[in-house]
């Protein structure tokens, strides 16, 4: 059954327009150069982090990104490996709206594909969960503040990337049976809106975010490109931790 969001506005944040057929293959170069995004103290080693969420910025939304006792919903980060790079993942992060003071458990469901596209999700390389924390990031849209759900990797765990192009999650979990917070809680992956896509981290390309929720949401048809959703959505506010060496 589809849980009522908090509120209209909230609703707004997170409905889709309907998606386009097919998505344009159009990349940016992964060695093209701009303006740097600064990564926070938390992604330390940072291998890559898509930027701040701007309060200030009308356009600045949010989509569902969750695994709740009543829904489900995902989005796909996109980012690429630098030309000439191996990472090795040991942690992911995604920053979150949520009218939720906690998760329960404490975890984060993560996962890294590759070879997504409109209504295919691409090959699974790695996924589980991890131990997350969950903490203020200070900013806060439409009333609601913003956590930070960050989740590091086992050693056995860490995931080995070469050059191209991959999708991340980093999933808030509130899965606790039978506890009414979990009915209520809602999360939304933070938009990040004109802040320039490269940064010396890894790059984020624009509008080539996948978003997937079962069918019966109707606000969602599965697997569509978040960079649909019409104002917004043409970057997310996650990242990775770990280690680059030379390929």
């Amino acid at each position: 059954m589809k849980k009522d969001l908090v509120a209209p506005s909230l609703l707004a944040l997170v409905v889709l327009s309907s998606l386009a057929s097919a998505q344009s293959d159009l990349r940016p170069s992964p060695n093209n150069s701009a303006s740097q995004n600064t990564p926070p103290s938390y992604c330390h080693p940072c291998l890559f982090y898509g930027g701040d969420l701007d309060p200030s910025n009308p356009n600045s939304g949010a989509l569902l990104d969750e695994d709740t006792s009543e829904q489900q919903a995902t989005t796909y980060v996109p980012f690429y490996v630098p030309n000439g790079q191996v990472w090795t993942v040991t942690g992911l992060f995604s920053n979150v709206l949520s009218n939720s003071e906690y998760i329960i458990p404490e975890q984060i469901e993560w996962s890294i594909s590759t070879g997504m596209s409109a209504g295919d999700s691409g090959t699974l390389l790695a996924s589980g969960t991890a131990h997350a924390s969950w903490t203020l990031t200070g900013r806060s849209l439409y009333g609601m503040p913003e956590y930070t759900a960050l989740g590091k990797l086992t050693p056995e765990t860490a995931v080995t990337l070469t050059t191209g192009v991959y999708w991340m999650t980093a999933v808030p979990v509130c899965t606790q049976f039978g506890n009414g917070h979990c009915i209520a809680a809602t999360y939304l992956l933070s938009d990040v809106e004109d802040v320039p896509a490269p940064n010396h981290k890894g790059i984020q390309p624009n509008d080539d975010s996948f978003f997937n929720a079962p069918p019966q949401y109707s606000y969602s048809p599965a697997w569509g490109p978040s960079g649909a959703c019409g104002a917004g959505c043409d970057r997310f506010s996650a990242g990775l931790l770990g280690h680059a060496a030379p390929q």
